[in-house]
């Protein structure tokens, strides 16, 4: 056999470039981890709905606040305070400085949970990236939940639990099946919280006084938009 066959055979041997089982076709395999992510979400939803929801709504809510906290460190270098409460709902006291302050410290509360439901589901599909998105999220949780949460009720144990879960998913040997999983889990329960609460992208006011803004309202504000409805 001549030097050039013998390195085609080797080159048609090689894995495909996922982290899928390699020699077996992904689309199969990425269906059986959505089904098993998702399963697993409607077993708890069914078996324990009202804390189920509390706790995808919990989680959620500090995802929302946690990015005003990390958009408001980019604009004025200071990391604000967040407090999460019993009903579900959260503040976070950041400096904005200028109109543009405003809009992404506002805006990114609607809009990174959002992106990170789907980035995890991106990364389950494909296999690609799970590991170091789990672990950032499960850092990002740890450290903003220790240093600057101030909660009510089992808030404290809902963000330790999902710090627990993300940093052994990222980092022990799992097979790419359960991790796919694991991480179709996430994407799900986090988009599931995001679509419940989609409400509160709407330009309205947090309490029936007006004496409270949301962050819809805010940005609109910020940019000048006062006859927006």
């Amino acid at each position: 056999m001549s030097l050039s066959a013998s390195n085609s055979i080797r080159r048609r041997h090689l894995a495909p470039p996922t982290h899928w089982q390699p020699f077996r076709p992904v689309l199969p395999q990425a269906v059986i981890a959505a089904g098993l992510g998702g399963a697993a979400l409607l077993l708890a939803l069914f078996a324990l709905p009202g804390l189920s929801n509390a706790m995808i709504g919990y989680y959620v809510t500090f995802l929302h606040e946690a990015a005003h906290a990390v958009f408001g460190y980019f604009v004025s270098g200071e990391v604000g305070q967040i407090a999460l409460h019993a009903d579900g709902g959260g503040k976070t006291l950041v400096e904005t400085g200028n109109s543009i302050g405003v809009v992404l410290t506002a805006g990114s509360g609607l809009i990174v949970p959002a992106w990170l439901g789907a980035m995890l589901l991106i990364s389950a599909a494909t296999r690609v990236g799970i590991e170091p998105i789990l672990l950032a999220l499960a850092l990002l949780t740890a450290w903003l939940g220790f240093h600057y949460v101030d909660a009510e009720g089992p808030i404290p144990l809902v963000l330790g639990a999902v710090a627990i879960v993300a940093i052994i998913t990222a980092i022990l040997p799992f097979g790419g099946m359960i991790k796919g999983a694991l991480a179709f889990f996430f994407g799900f329960a986090i988009t599931k919280g995001v679509i419940a609460t989609a409400d509160y992208a709407y330009v309205e006011w947090i309490d029936s006084q007006r004496t409270e803004a949301a962050d819809a309202r805010l940005i609109a504000d910020a940019l000048g938009l006062e006859t927006i409805a």
